[in-house]
Order: structure tokens, then sequence, then C-alpha cells
């Protein structure tokens, strides 16, 4: 919980700016919070934001895949007089479909993944994180890892990753990455 951040406020802030992004959309939150325990599970938070600027993003953002088993937190269409709409609940469905959403809304996606201890306990694996995407613009690209304040990190940064803050606490190591303003990957031909 004390990990999680208000999606409005982001909004908020994200509007505030005033920037104009020339893309389909604009991913105006990419939060990711691994937290670790001395016994090997994991928990982690996804939390990603996304302004809908053209119809290829509402095309690309108004049907949303989650992985298997996650407990969502919100999944919901911001609308730009600040009302929301939930998506309807439809057994069998893969997916789930944004109500109304327009040019200039908020897909706001949120959920937990929990997953055990590994069998042959002989290190944790955190889930790959990029501060780039080929969906859109990044205003604020945000990694967090908490683990256990003795257990030992090994960090495999690639790509240009920002390097991360650092915070400890008595019972606890909080390692925060954090870019902003990072465009919109493009692909190469013949990649």
């Amino acid at each position: 919980e004390r990990h999680r951040r208000d999606g409005r406020r982001a909004i908020e802030d994200f509007l505030a700016r005033g920037k104009r992004y020339d893309a389909p959309a604009v991913v105006v939150q990419d939060r990711t919070v691994s937290r670790f325990t001395a016994s090997g599970s994991q928990i982690t938070l996804t939390h990603n934001i996304i302004q809908v600027l053209e119809k290829q993003g509402m095309e690309r953002w108004g049907e949303v895949r989650l992985p298997e088993g996650v407990a969502v937190l919100t999944l919901r269409t911001i609308k730009r007089d600040g009302s929301t709409r939930a998506p309807e609940s439809i057994l069998g469905k893969e997916s789930a479909s944004l109500p109304d959403l327009e040019v200039g809304d908020f897909v706001e996606v949120e959920y937990l993944e929990a997953a055990p201890p590994p069998e042959a306990y002989d290190g944790l694996l955190g889930p790959r994180f990029f501060f780039r995407s080929f969906h859109g613009p990044l205003v604020t690209s945000e990694y967090v890892v908490e683990a256990p304040r003795g257990m030992t990190l090994q960090i495999d940064a690639r790509g240009g990753a920002p390097r991360p803050l650092r915070e400890l606490g008595a019972q606890a190591q909080v390692l925060r990455w954090i870019a902003r303003d990072q465009p919109r990957l493009v692909t190469e031909p013949g990649a």
C-alpha cells in the first residue's frame, strides 16, 4: 500500500505541464514496484496511465489484456471532465474493453501479481523493466525494488538505464530508478 500512487494526481501533474505529443498515445506513468521477501516470494505492483491522443491510440488501449492470476486494483477510463468509466466483466473474455474511450481520455491500469518462493531457492529474478516503449513517449517511467535490508542485490542494468536512488531503512532497502520524458521507440526496418 505504501508504494501505491494516486493516478488522478499523476494526471493533474501531467496536465499542468502543458506539453503536447505527436503520437497516438502518451504513457503518463509507467510504474512497477517489486517487493522481495527473505523467503523468496515476491509481489509486483504495476500501475500505468496512458492518455489517448489519436484514433490509433484508442485502438491500442481500448482493449486491455492483463496477465493471468493478477489482482486488479484499478481498471478504468478517466474522461476529460474527470468522470470515470469501468469496464464490464464478461465471463470467459480474456480482455477488458474500456467503455466510452475517446481521444483525450486516460486509461488507468493497476494490478498486483504475486509469486511464491522458487522451489530451488538459489536467488530471485525480478521482472525486466524498460525505460522506453514502442507504444508511445513516456512522461515518467519508474521501477522500484524493495528487499530485506541484508539481502544482496545484483543489478543487471543495460541500455542506458538511469542510476538508482537508494534508501536504507531499518528493515528494508529500496532502490528506485526514474526516467523522465523518454521519446517513443521506433521499430527499425528489418529489426
